[in-house]
């Protein structure tokens, strides 16, 4: 099994979120290939242009490296929009996706067996993104997947209690739960595939 993970905007190379969430889910998930797929720093007008390229260098590695493993992606914020151009522009099919406060349109889902989406009720940044004109960008992160698929599912991290409850767009990456997020994220890689 391998694990792609795939970070937002505002993200130094070697330097965000994912980086920081790998070895807790490699921790997770013993013997499981964890791998950060970065593309550099993206600043927020940027998304706009380069998102289509970097999910097409998405699909592209992943076609070249598909085998008979499983694969699942695990994205954060603009994240989500790259993994969802990857499938549904590009043809990638992972065979499950987690998305972490997605800025991703409410309505949008990528066609794969699995998609589980980790939301928070005061993700202010993927709430503003609603508003851009003529963008993938969306209230997803917030709000929660809201369209007719039923290959998504949601978890509303600001009702789930405990050390693993937050309310922002960065909270799951928090060095206090971020150990508890990727055994969460492990446990539904887990049920899901039966890994």
């Amino acid at each position: 099994m391998i694990i792609r993970l795939i970070h937002g905007i505002h993200s130094p190379e070697g330097n965000n979120n994912m980086s920081a969430f790998a070895p807790h889910l490699a921790a997770a998930m013993p013997g499981v290939k964890v791998e950060l797929f970065q593309y550099g720093f993206m600043g927020f007008w940027q998304a706009r242009w380069r998102n289509a390229g970097v999910a097409r260098q998405l699909a592209g590695l992943h076609k070249r490296q598909r085998t008979t493993e499983a694969e699942i992606w695990v994205t954060h914020s603009n994240g989500a929009v790259i993994a969802f151009l990857a499938v549904e522009e590009y043809g990638a099919m992972p065979d499950m996706i987690i998305n972490f406060n997605p800025a991703l349109d409410r309505n949008l889902t990528a066609l794969v067996p699995r998609v589980e989406v980790i939301h928070s009720d005061n993700d202010r940044w993927v709430n503003l993104s609603q508003w851009l004109p003529f963008h993938l960008w969306g209230d997803q992160g917030k709000v929660g997947y809201k369209g007719d698929s039923g290959n998504t599912i949601n978890h509303n991290a600001s009702k789930i209690g405990g050390k693993m409850a937050y309310d922002d767009h960065m909270g799951a990456f928090h060095p206090s739960r971020i150990s508890a997020w990727a055994y969460f994220a492990a446990n539904r890689i887990d049920e899901t595939l039966g890994g």
